[in-house]
């Protein structure tokens, strides 16, 4: 594209290049684009730093692509990976995987993924993934260990491995996969933070959790002190939970804030009738436990 003399001016100002008071002054005598363009290349030969520095971040390409592309439907494809699933690509049937929220049709889907691409670890990674959320953690492990196996350092999978191990409580050996992990995303993070609340770390934990507007990131924080932050974090979830109610339930007990203790257990229970038996039980409410408002609530 054309000259960039503006942008020349400006990255050259706002470098540390020595000379570049003399060198804009110098090229600001030539208004022709060719003979000032001649100039800047005489001074790269003697100003190295022109060429290194400077002139590679005014070059600009602009590419244009006119792609025609004829596929399957999402009808079609949801239809195969039922009846005909070999007529699918790998493609095809990962992203037919993506069309239902049906927990057993994803299954059905990986399976005869893993059984037509046996050599592609993403059909036994994303397979773990769902069986870990059918709570079969046994089989979830196995199929991310043949996943391992075909790609043993993908960060994905080091990280799956790690969630396994977290649900079998052994701390250290989710912490390596963790550790090996790095650059699977903000999900390791998470996972990293979960390992510090459990290892009562709870600054690290903070740290980890730190972008994250959930409840377990409240939880670090009302475990490290900080009752206000953990009540700004809760007030950003967007879709209240029990826990999340529970959580400010504490939060208002540990600041004397009765009211709000009690409001916010109410809605907690209401939500989910598990925490009635948890509160009776929870230390940090111990001084309401014959409170007549609080025994009302948990009955």
């Amino acid at each position: 594209t054309a000259e960039d003399w503006e942008g020349f001016k400006e990255l050259m100002e706002k470098s540390d290049i020595q000379d570049k008071e003399l060198i804009l002054r110098v090229l600001s005598m030539y208004s022709d684009p060719e003979v000032r363009e001649r100039e800047i290349r005489n001074l790269s030969a003697a100003f190295t730093v022109l060429t290194d520095d400077i002139l590679p971040k005014l070059r600009r390409a602009k590419l244009s692509a006119m792609v025609n592309v004829t596929g399957r439907s999402d009808e079609e494809i949801s239809e195969l990976a039922s009846s005909n699933p070999a007529e699918l690509t790998e493609a095809e049937l990962l992203y037919a995987a993506t069309l239902t929220e049906d927990l057993n049709k994803q299954l059905s889907i990986y399976n005869s993924f893993t059984k037509q691409f046996p050599d592609d670890w993403r059909g036994f990674n994303n397979l773990g993934v769902v069986l870990v959320e059918q709570g079969k953690l046994a089989d979830a492990e196995k199929a991310f260990a043949k996943a391992d196996k075909l790609d043993n350092n993908n960060a994905n999978v080091q990280n799956n491995l790690g969630v396994i191990a977290l649900y079998n409580g052994d701390l250290a050996k989710a912490e390596a996969y963790f550790g090996a992990a790095s650059g699977a995303g903000e999900e390791v993070k998470y996972n990293k933070g979960i390992v510090a609340i459990k290892k009562a770390e709870y600054k690290n934990a903070v740290n980890y959790l730190t972008n994250c507007s959930c409840e377990n990131g409240a939880l670090a924080q009302i475990l490290s002190g900080d009752n206000n932050g953990a009540l700004k974090t809760l007030n950003s979830i967007e879709q209240p939970t029990a826990l999340a109610e529970y959580l400010k339930a504490v939060i208002g007990a540990r600041s004397g804030k009765e009211e709000m203790a009690f409001s916010c257990l109410e809605k907690a229970v209401k939500l989910d009738a598990a925490y009635k038996q948890l509160a009776k039980t929870d230390l940090e409410f111990a001084k309401y436990f014959v409170d007549a408002k609080f025994t009302s609530i948990v009955e």
